[in-house]
């Protein structure tokens, strides 16, 4: 035989005197759905996992922008805690004197989708460059809300404007080691 998990629905049958003399009921095989139950807590503990352990910021929020959840990673970038972003908007990931910022709302408002570079401030103030990808879904209650991975690339564009910088100097050097040897 093979163990199998149930559930039990009785009462006790009594006798003429009263006594009890034994029990109706049912039994109901439950094995399967308590490995289902399993499976799914183990995925959502994958899921939970992945989440607060990404590398980059990741925040879900409402269609209108305010912040439901966010992972470590985008407490560490923005120098807030968990508890100052829950229930704020957009504008605290977002900062909107940048003027890419609105158009951004509106492509992802239309489109469903919007990936693109722009602007975010930390708590301290610092404004830096962020990568931002932002989806909208329908969450298991039929409420659409919207995913959102965030970058920090400042360092990246840092390393690009060092290396463009670099080569017009080369080019400078180029063009100036021409005209003195055309002048020699």
């Amino acid at each position: 035989g093979e163990a199998v998990s149930v559930v039990v629905s009785a009462r006790a049958v009594p006798g003429a005197d009263g006594e009890i003399t034994g029990f109706r009921g049912v039994a109901y095989d439950v094995t399967q759905r308590k490995a289902t139950l399993a499976l799914l807590a183990e995925s959502q503990e994958r899921f939970a996992s992945f989440f607060d352990h990404a590398v980059d910021a990741m925040i879900v929020s409402s269609d209108q922008g305010i912040i439901l959840e966010v992972n470590a990673a985008t407490c560490r970038l923005l120098g807030r805690t968990r508890e100052e972003l829950i229930g704020r908007g957009r504008d605290v990931i977002i900062d909107f004197t940048d003027p890419r910022a609105g158009t951004a709302i509106q492509s992802r408002t239309r489109d469903g989708l919007f990936h693109g570079e722009l602007y975010s401030r930390r708590a301290d103030g610092e404004r830096f460059e962020v990568e931002v990808t932002s989806q909208f879904y329908r969450a298991r209650d039929g409420r659409r809300q919207a995913g959102t991975i965030v970058r920090d690339i400042s360092a990246r564009k840092r390393e690009e404007a060092a290396r463009l910088r670099s080569q017009r100097l080369e080019s400078i050097g180029t063009l100036a080691g021409g005209i003195a040897h055309d002048l020699n």
